[in-house]
């Protein structure tokens, strides 16, 4: 079963259109779940997420690993995760066959 989704970029929110339930992305987590999509079944590394998620900011690692956690929640990614997938050493990837996006709304 897929889960199903609509983004708002302009309202930085993502809906569960089974539940009609809305949440609120942080900055990050829609640039980094953007980014993840954009980018879907093809691993990403942890710098190159940094670099183009946080721009030029300074963070660490674990800045990553929070906005992956808030997206697994948000998503409904259980262990063992099936959307957001980590491979270690290398980095992480969305599984779009594990999620259905029915529109991402541009940003105006």
């Amino acid at each position: 079963m897929h889960n199903i989704f609509n983004i708002n970029k302009a309202e930085s929110t993502i809906t569960n259109t089974d539940t009609g339930y809305c949440t609120r992305l942080g900055q990050y987590e829609l640039a980094l779940l953007i980014t993840l999509i954009k980018h879907h079944g093809v691993v990403q590394n942890t710098d190159s997420l940094l670099e183009v998620v946080w721009k030029n900011k300074v963070v660490t690692s674990n800045s990553l690993a929070k906005a992956i956690s808030t997206l697994r929640t948000i998503l409904h990614d259980k262990s063992p995760y099936k959307i957001i997938i980590n491979k270690p050493q290398a980095g992480y990837y969305l599984n779009s066959s594990s999620l259905k996006l029915f529109s991402i709304s541009p940003c105006f």
